[in-house]
């Protein structure tokens, strides 16, 4: 899962499972799947993206991962 820091994973949303749907239409609500201990918080958070670069990076790791689903396995 791609995520703007590394860390160690914490607290999961086990009714996620139960509507997935909550992922697209509260995903800062009863939609978030974990919650993430940083591991180095200050040293990431000086390298984080902002404003029109971070639209072009989420356009380019969408495409990414949509092209890997259509390619068969090796």
């Amino acid at each position: 899962m791609v995520s703007p820091v590394s860390g160690l994973g914490r607290g999961k949303r086990r009714n996620v499972l139960q509507n997935p749907a909550l992922i697209n239409s509260a995903p800062y609500g009863d939609g978030w799947l974990f919650k993430v201990k940083p591991v180095q918080l200050g040293r990431q958070t000086s390298n984080l993206l902002t404003g029109k670069p971070v639209v072009q990076w989420v356009q380019d790791s969408r495409s990414s991962l949509r092209a890997s689903f259509r390619q068969p396995p090796s």
